[in-house]
């Protein structure tokens, strides 16, 4: 899928949902994808919990995938093989992530959903936000799904990592090092927390969160049991 030129420029904080959304539309268990064959209706991939990733939705992922790959990058078994175990191992990690929301009761609001949308529409002139949906052969409901789930994973990621996450002034310190190692300049030491601006703050810990990241993951993925259907997937990769 390719996005027209006036959809690349600098965009608010939710910029990249429309068309991050669009492309990732079918990476989910509840994705609603089409048949895939007679096997593909019941057949389970992975269930985490109550939460269940069918063949058919994996293939319709999959399909998806590919599309953000040269021709040529994907013609050996090899290279099909790496992106079906990326994407496999992506839509593992937002199950879990949907799970620890679940146990969490962290839930998205009407509200909170139409502040999203309007605040991506304000950045389309006239109809092009509309226009993309249709250029991508994609419904707004669909799309409306797919970023509620986005928004989700990244209230339980505030709310277990940035949120929990403890900001000290060596931190700021570090912050200040590196941006002006960058700028040729002495930083300013020492660091009084109480006079440093929110949004810094805000930013060292969105950091901080992210370097914590992966290990979170990986917490959840032994917290609630992964069940991958290896027969299923070994026939898949032709193993």
């Amino acid at each position: 899928m390719t996005a027209p030129d006036n959809m690349n420029r600098k965009r608010p904080a939710f910029r990249n949902y429309l068309l991050y959304v669009i492309t990732m539309l079918l990476l989910s268990a509840n994705a609603g994808c089409g048949d895939k064959g007679p096997e593909a209706n019941d057949t389970y991939l992975v269930k985490i919990g109550n939460h269940v990733l069918t063949l058919s939705d994996y293939n319709s992922a999959l399909e998806i995938a590919k599309t953000a790959y040269p021709h040529n990058e994907i013609q050996g078994s090899d290279a099909v093989n790496a992106i079906m175990l990326r994407l496999l191992n992506q839509m593992i990690e937002e199950m879990v992530i949907i799970a620890k929301a679940s146990e969490l009761g962290i839930t998205v609001s009407d509200k909170e959903m139409n502040a999203a949308i309007e605040q991506i529409k304000e950045d389309y002139p006239d109809d092009e936000f509309e226009k993309t949906f249709l250029e991508n052969a994609i419904s707004f409901e669909s799309w409306k799904k797919r970023m509620k789930t986005r928004i989700l994973i990244e209230k339980v990621v505030k709310e277990e990592l940035q949120n929990k996450t403890t900001i000290e002034p060596a931190d700021i310190s570090d912050y200040y090092n590196s941006d002006q190692v960058e700028n040729n300049s002495e930083p300013d030491i020492p660091i009084d927390l109480s006079d440093i601006d929110e949004a810094i703050i805000k930013d060292v810990r969105r950091k901080k969160a992210e370097a914590m990241y992966q290990d979170w993951i990986e917490r959840l993925k032994k917290e609630y049991a992964v069940d991958i259907n290896t027969k299923m997937w070994n026939k898949m990769i032709g193993s």
